[in-house]
């Protein structure tokens, strides 16, 4: 039996090098929306216990990563298909095995269509969409690719 192994990174793409990271089955993200300094926009926590009455609180006027500022899609998708394992083929045929690779983008719906166009360009042509309904703020979709 082979032994499974698993690791999680969380961190910036530009930073893998440090990890030495193999060739990777599974890419699972949720990509930054470019969205800078209103990253918590949305959240209770823009605000002290979450309530608007009581003012804002530290994360308001913040971003989570640099990357929130300039998120490049295209780069992004360019370093996956560099570190993904490469689709496995029997006669000229996708074989189907457990083997190949795959990657679960998480993005809001509105942006749904622009990952799937950058992936395509990328080789990232197969894909399903998937859609999660939150209690809170709005829907987000997930749209699983494979090389």
């Amino acid at each position: 039996m082979k032994e499974l192994k698993c690791e999680i990174y969380r961190d910036s793409m530009q930073n893998y090098k440090k990890y030495a990271i193999p060739p990777a089955q599974l890419i699972i993200a949720d990509v930054p929306y470019n969205i800078g300094n209103n990253f918590y926009g949305s959240n209770p926590v823009w605000y002290k216990g979450g309530d608007n009455n009581n003012g804002e609180s530290d994360k308001a006027g913040k971003a989570a990563f640099y990357s929130d500022y300039n998120f490049n899609l295209y780069e992004y998708f360019h370093f996956c298909s560099r570190l993904m394992k490469k689709e496995p083929k029997t006669g000229g045929k996708r074989c189907g095995s457990s083997d190949g690779p795959c990657m679960i983008v998480f993005c809001s719906f509105q942006h749904m269509h622009t990952l799937i166009d950058a992936a395509a360009k990328h080789g990232f042509i197969h894909y399903l969409p998937l859609t999660f309904i939150k209690t809170s703020s709005q829907t987000i979709t997930a749209p699983l690719s494979a090389a």
